[in-house]
């Protein structure tokens, strides 16, 4: 499925250095983890109000 979403991330230079480290020790690409801040970050029933339009259900297994 394509998708025309795209999400840009500013990380103060201290944020982006730390969390560089840790992506680091936990060897994984760091954009994992600012993609889990995101995540982390968005609220699912203020996204659902701004586009009413609906979304196929994604399940990860």
């Amino acid at each position: 499925m394509k998708t025309n979403r795209e999400i840009l991330v500013t990380l103060s230079d201290e944020l982006f250095d730390r969390m560089r480290l840790q992506a680091q020790e936990l060897h994984i690409p760091l954009k994992w983890l600012v993609a889990g801040l995101v995540c982390d970050t968005i609220d699912p029933a203020a996204e659902s109000q701004a586009n009413p339009t609906p979304q196929p259900a994604r399940h990860v297994a």
